[in-house]
């Protein structure tokens, strides 16, 4: 996405993009999901809810090549079972340990 940033500078043309988890629609009840008590607000999202994600990226001129994630917290939820943590090299052991990483 940085190589759209830059292409796009000129033209005031910011390139962001919004990263929903599941949204309640006609494809989404078509497939297969599981249940849903296993989501993180025991419910797939709803299409606005994603709004305001939405206007901010439209509203905000200086936000610039950023995925906003609407999913209820999940990809935090992935992120620690995984273990990532960006800063340094250390794995984080903990939600506490993730946190610090992240400055959060």
């Amino acid at each position: 996405m940085h190589a759209y940033a830059s292409a796009l500078r000129s033209h005031r043309i910011t390139p962001n993009a919004i990263a929903p988890d599941l949204i309640e629609s006609k494809i989404a009840n078509a497939i297969e999901v599981g249940p849903t008590e296993n989501l993180s607000l025991g419910r797939m999202g709803r299409a606005e809810e994603l709004w305001p994600a939405t206007r901010m990226i439209i509203v905000t001129e200086n936000l610039t090549v950023q995925t906003i994630h609407v999913d209820a917290g999940r990809y935090i939820t992935r992120c620690l079972r995984k273990g990532r943590a960006r800063r340094g090299t250390s794995k984080a052991s903990s939600s506490l340990d993730w946190i610090r990483a992240y400055d959060l």
